[in-house]
């Protein structure tokens, strides 16, 4: 379970890194439809996205 939480941190870390902040709005494009969220979003706890990210998902 620690590792989970760890790997899940230095998830945020690397996607507030590339962000610069989490209620800043990054672009997606996700088969050619183009979506705009924030970094707080893709990272809510126990989100399909925040798992997705992780690895968690197979």
């Amino acid at each position: 379970m620690s590792n989970e939480v760890a790997d899940l941190n230095g998830v945020d870390g690397r996607l507030l890194a590339l962000a610069g902040s989490p209620s800043q709005y990054i672009k997606l494009n996700v088969g050619g439809a183009l979506y705009q969220t924030t970094i707080s979003t893709l990272t809510k706890h126990d989100s399909m996205l925040r798992a997705m990210f992780s690895g968690r998902m197979e």
